[in-house]
């Protein structure tokens, strides 16, 4: 066990390193001159519409937090929740590591609406479940549909993704079972969470899949349209490179998502516009939602803090009108 934990830091750079390694060997021959020019060929109305089924995938991330306050027992509005749930997984997305990013700013934000430690924690616990059941259902079911062939310069025991899909597909029907037929709380060490039901882990489902999907959408429309595949297998690949990325631990799987999708969309021979699309795909779901987040959350801190600040400047106000006249009268 310590052996793997002083390996455990080194995973997400290792992997970075290797997926930069395997885009090199590759890909050298691309010139970034050559990625540009497909990026400005991508017109605005499909930079527009991905704009729109990113908005959608945050939409469907609110709503899982929504449902993760619902089952902690909390009386928070959507109005309130869906903001703080978009902020918490714009940074998770962007700065990877959720348990370090998503997780402190959640507790920050929802203490501050009330929320005491045990709901915290239910919030949480539920939120990470709902991600990943997602990627069970939707993600097994396109693994096993379209069976994406794994990445040759990726040495697996696997030549396609069908046998971890249909692991991944019984993984999150076995949840769905357990969760309608056990009654007793499902107890992690000291911490006791009731079991969510049958309405409650289905909606888990359709919310978590449809963010998949909008997501997938997302950068599918950014293609051009010499190299869109059908959706159906598109999705099998994206999934493929957030598995990857999420199992790198690297910050929002950058690199590792990109060597996966772009090896295996690039045997179109069109590599350029495949990393043009996945480039403005990078922009528009990661780091726009980003900026928009942390505008967010200096909003929220600022008006936490206005009272102190008001009563601050209200201070120096006053020192400053008691010190002039004295300034006054020694010039």
């Amino acid at each position: 066990m310590k052996y793997w934990k002083k390996l455990l830091p080194w995973i997400g750079p290792v992997a970075f390193c290797v997926a930069l390694f395997i885009l090199y060997r590759e890909f050298q021959s691309l010139h970034p001159r050559e990625i540009l020019a497909a990026v400005r060929a991508v017109s605005v109305d499909k930079v527009l519409v991905a704009i729109g089924f990113t908005a959608l995938s945050y939409l469907m991330l609110g709503l899982s937090d929504l449902l993760a306050v619902r089952y902690a027992g909390l009386d928070l509005s959507a109005r309130k929740v869906i903001p703080a749930a978009f902020t918490a997984f714009a940074f998770s997305n962007s700065a990877g590591n959720p348990i370090l990013t998503a997780t402190p700013l959640r507790f920050r934000l929802y203490s501050s609406m009330g929320a005491d430690a045990d709901g915290l924690a239910r919030i949480v616990t539920f939120g990470y479940l709902t991600t990943w059941i997602g990627i069970f259902i939707a993600g097994g079911a396109a693994f096993v549909w379209y069976a994406p062939p794994l990445p040759a310069s990726i040495p697996l025991p696997f030549e396609t993704a069908r046998i971890p899909g249909a692991l991944f597909l019984g993984a999150g029907i076995a949840w769905i079972a357990i969760a309608a037929m056990r009654t007793a709380p499902i107890r992690i060490r000291s911490l006791a969470f009731p079991s969510p039901g049958l309405r409650l882990s289905l909606a888990q489902v359709a919310v978590s899949a449809v963010d998949w999907i909008a997501s997938a959408l997302a950068l599918w429309v950014l293609l051009p349209e010499d190299l869109r595949i059908a959706f159906v297998p598109f999705l099998g690949v994206f999934f493929l490179g957030q598995v990857f990325g999420i199992a790198s631990q690297v910050p929002g799987g950058f690199g590792v998502f990109e060597t996966v999708v772009g090896l295996s969309l690039a045997t179109t021979g069109n590599a350029p516009a495949v990393f043009g699309s996945l480039l403005l795909f990078r922009l528009v779901y990661y780091v726009f939602p980003l900026l928009c987040a942390t505008s967010f959350l200096g909003l929220h801190e600022f008006s936490r803090r206005k009272e102190v600040i008001g009563r601050v400047g209200r201070q120096l106000g006053d020192w400053v009108s008691d010190a002039v006249p004295h300034v006054l009268g020694l010039l």
